[in-house]
């Protein structure tokens, strides 16, 4: 508290020796206040604009110069500067065909008459020459045949209709000249006239029909596309005339080989090539690790066990019957009937254990009937596949 009351003491004495002195400058009161001078920054800025302000003036004065030279010294410039000046507002100018062919022409001929005057002289002296001739004429050479012939070709069609459109121009003018010299002589009788106006319809009707052809597309383009089409696909007369076997086109997507069906292994259509061999089939389902598709428990008991197990055969013989029946919606009579008493009685005393011991009673030899080579349709499913393959 004491230093605060001291420092406002010493101010207010330097505020009334101002009073009384008036001479004496505030900065030595800041001084005695023990405070530092800044630097002011608005002056700093102020110097930066006006420097600014005066280089623009000076590059505004400068533009203003030079804007005023070129528009008085234009007379000053070459002819191809003021060639460019005059066609830089105007669309550009291409390369005329005609003109870039005989200069070609002209330059290849040159090229090579260099070319055999180099080897005239090198006959009488061993100084190889003409290698630039060379260059230049296989340039001109390569100009010529896959610059200008491509082109011509693409515009043969457009440059000879100008050329017909020109001729007709010409004939119109001729014929505009006769007329009038034929009507200025006074000799054109009525019938004159009549005929005239009647060749003069015949001319402009034979005149539109030529200005209608004259801007026909171009028939060629159209005739190369036919003939790739009419080689691409025969005709119906050839394909009905050829005896050839008929072979898919390798272009075209083609369905993979799929597996036989079991319907059609007995069919006579199927070549043996796409049967596959059971044995083959039975030995990799056995090796292989992918899981099987079985029948459920107990279904394939036949007879409550006495029958024995359905095997593989028995149910490929039951799918079958079934795709048969559902494709052709006919329900098969079962081949099931009523047995008789000695019947019963004789399986009774064949069967034993669920197994059939009739092999040992059984009296027909059965190499013989086995062996034979034809057999009896014994069941509907047969006679049925019978006719089927028939």
């Amino acid at each position: 508290m004491e230093h605060k009351t001291n420092h406002l003491d010493s101010s207010m004495s330097l505020f009334e020796k101002k009073k009384k002195e008036p001479h004496l400058h505030y900065t030595h009161v800041i001084q005695t206040l023990n405070f530092k001078p800044r630097v002011s920054t608005m002056s700093k800025v102020d110097t930066v604009l006006k420097e600014i302000i005066s280089s623009t003036k000076s590059t505004e004065a400068s533009v203003k110069e030079l804007i005023a030279f070129v528009k008085d010294s234009s007379s000053q410039h070459p002819e191809l500067v003021r060639n460019l000046l005059a066609k830089s507002n105007s669309s550009l100018e291409g390369v005329s065909l005609l003109g870039l062919k005989n200069e070609s022409l002209v330059s290849y001929i040159n090229n090579i008459v260099l070319v055999v005057l180099s080897h005239l002289e090198r006959l009488e002296s061993d100084s190889e020459t003409g290698s630039s001739a060379v260059e230049r004429s296989i340039i001109q050479r390569v100009t010529l045949e896959k610059g200008v012939k491509p082109l011509e070709k693409k515009l043969s069609y457009q440059l000879d209709k100008m050329i017909r459109a020109y001729g007709r121009m010409e004939q119109d003018e001729i014929k505009a000249e006769q007329k009038l010299n034929d009507r200025g002589s006074g000799e054109n009788d009525e019938n004159d006239e009549n005929d005239s106006e009647e060749d003069s319809e015949e001319d402009s009707e034979d005149d539109s029909e030529d200005d209608e052809l004259a801007y026909r597309p171009d028939a060629s383009s159209f005739a190369k596309l036919t003939s790739a089409k009419t080689k691409s696909k025969p005709t119906s007369s050839a394909v009905s005339t050829s005896n050839e076997k008929y072979r898919p086109p390798k272009i075209s997507a083609m369905a993979p080989p799929t597996a036989v069906k079991s319907h059609d292994l007995d069919a006579n259509t199927t070549s043996s090539k796409n049967r596959k061999l059971q044995s083959m089939e039975e030995y990799l389902q056995e090796q292989s690790d992918m899981p099987m598709v079985e029948a459920s428990v107990g279904s394939t008991i036949v007879e409550h066990g006495r029958g024995g197990v359905k095997t593989q055969h028995d149910r490929k013989k039951e799918r079958e019957i079934q795709t048969y029946e559902e494709d052709n919606f006919v329900r098969l009579p079962t081949s099931q009937t009523k047995k008789s008493f000695k019947e019963k009685q004789r399986d009774i005393r064949n069967q034993f254990a669920g197994e059939d011991w009739s092999m040992f009673n059984n009296n027909k030899d059965v190499t013989r009937q086995g062996t034979s080579r034809k057999r009896k349709a014994t069941t509907v499913w047969d006679k049925v596949k019978k006719k089927k393959n028939t």
